[in-house]
């Protein structure tokens, strides 16, 4: 993954595995993306959901990047920026792995596969996946509504809550808190319509 380009991050765990059975799963979740995941990267949206997740993000600048590796690796442990930064999701993914192993007494692995990566190559796939990744627990009917989902980032960012979000951003993406969430509400209504004429 490379400086400043937008990417489409998800994964799955193995043989459909919860990966979340309740808040401190979540929490925890949360946690390690802070810790792991924010200081190379800007985060957009998120969706978690039981056995899988969604992530769009940005990989900080090169400058930043090099300033957390003078902190982080010793002078003799230098790498590349793009293996600094796979290396930093992959401490994430083995982090929360071992934990949920310890906390549910299970062994092995837990996600299919390291994860999955789609480069946000416009500004139209950049404005559909924000609504994908929110729309996610509805199209998997956990809820009936993105708002009644407390995992995912649509109510921070539809709201004043603090968050480590790039809430400005993408409010300001969208023209405001009433385009993001007109924007939601029209793809919303066009993916329902697209659902009864199947």
């Amino acid at each position: 993954m490379e400086p400043e380009l937008c990417y489409h991050i998800y994964n799955k765990s193995i043989d459909n595995v919860f990966l979340f059975h309740n808040n401190e799963d979540y929490e925890h979740f949360i946690k390690l993306m802070k810790k792991y995941i924010y200081p190379i990267s800007k985060i957009y949206s998120y969706c978690l959901i039981p056995n899988h997740f969604h992530w769009l993000v940005q990989i900080r600048d090169e400058v930043s990047l090099l300033r957390i590796m003078e902190v982080k690796l010793p002078s003799l442990k230098r790498t590349s920026i793009e293996t600094f930064v796979t290396t930093q999701f992959s401490h994430f993914f083995n982090a929360f792995a071992k934990w949920h192993n310890l906390k549910y007494k299970r062994k092995g692995r837990l996600f299919i596969q390291s994860f999955k990566r789609k480069h946000i190559n416009s500004d139209e796939y950049f404005t559909q996946i924000i609504n994908y990744i929110h729309r996610n627990p509805v199209h998997h009917q956990i809820v009936n509504s993105r708002t009644q989902w407390k995992h995912s980032s649509y109510n921070f960012l539809a709201s004043n809550s603090k968050t480590f979000l790039e809430r400005e951003q993408v409010l300001e993406w969208f023209g405001g808190i009433e385009g993001f969430k007109n924007y939601h509400d029209i793809a919303f209504s066009e993916w329902i319509e697209q659902l009864e004429e199947i």
